[in-house]
């Protein structure tokens, strides 16, 4: 696939605004690194670098992926987390379907 990412996990004392806006925030959007002013730490094994302000860090890279469908959901879920008419939306803009990756971690480590 050729994908490749990191999870970037915090520890110890933080800062819990980092977690609210990257949790909440679209990348595509906002220059998240930029707007929190987090620094990059180059990686061990892949491309893509881990965040010192989060020091645990996996690297992973992406084994498959594929586009979820409603229509394999539990109709609860749907329900709940994709609802129709949703007043004050753009059309479909809140039946945003995702797509699951499944990954290796190839490292592991902790930024000092």
């Amino acid at each position: 696939c050729g994908l490749e990412f990191t999870v970037n996990i915090p520890d110890g004392d933080f800062n819990r605004a980092i977690l609210g806006k990257a949790g909440t925030t679209s990348g595509w959007k906002v220059d998240k690194i930029k707007e929190l002013g987090l620094h990059l730490e180059d990686p061990e094994t892949i491309s893509v670098p881990g965040i010192k302000e989060l020091p645990l860090t996996l690297e992973c890279k992406v084994l498959y992926k594929v586009d979820q469908t409603l229509e394999d959901m539990p109709k609860e879920a749907v329900d709940e987390f994709y609802p129709q008419d949703v007043a004050g939306t753009n059309c479909g803009a809140n039946r945003d379907i995702h797509t699951a990756y499944y990954a290796e971690i190839v490292g592991a480590y902790r930024i000092r």
